[in-house]
């Protein structure tokens, strides 16, 4: 089984960015949620979201931001579908950030 990752929800980074992700698309049997209009957005950046997975226990992603930095997550989903994770640049994985989806807002259910 795979989490359902669809619709429009907001991770928040620990380093400021409040991330908007918008899922339009995602493959039933393997959780794949890459390329078509699924887009990642904050502050007037925006990129397309790329190599993207979403198994019942994790998240992973990249976002070639439309400012430069190429974005990579990778997110846990714990047994109540609450999201969180790190963030960082490739090319700077030392330099990682936290962040956390209002479980108030978003928890994320099997498909």
């Amino acid at each position: 089984m795979v989490k359902d990752v669809r619709g429009t929800w907001q991770l928040q980074q620990t380093n400021g960015p409040l991330v908007t992700m918008t899922i339009e698309h995602e493959d039933p049997h393997d959780g794949s949620f890459s390329g078509g209009n699924n887009r990642a957005s904050f502050d007037g950046i925006s990129g397309p979201i790329e190599d993207a997975r979403a198994t019942d226990t994790e998240i992973t992603f990249r976002v070639p931001w439309s400012n430069g930095p190429i974005g990579r997550y990778r997110g846990h989903f714990d047994f109540q579908g609450a999201l969180t994770g790190v963030t960082f640049a490739e090319g700077h994985p030392d330099q990682q950030a936290q962040f956390v989806v209002d479980s108030s807002r978003k928890m994320f259910g099997s498909m």
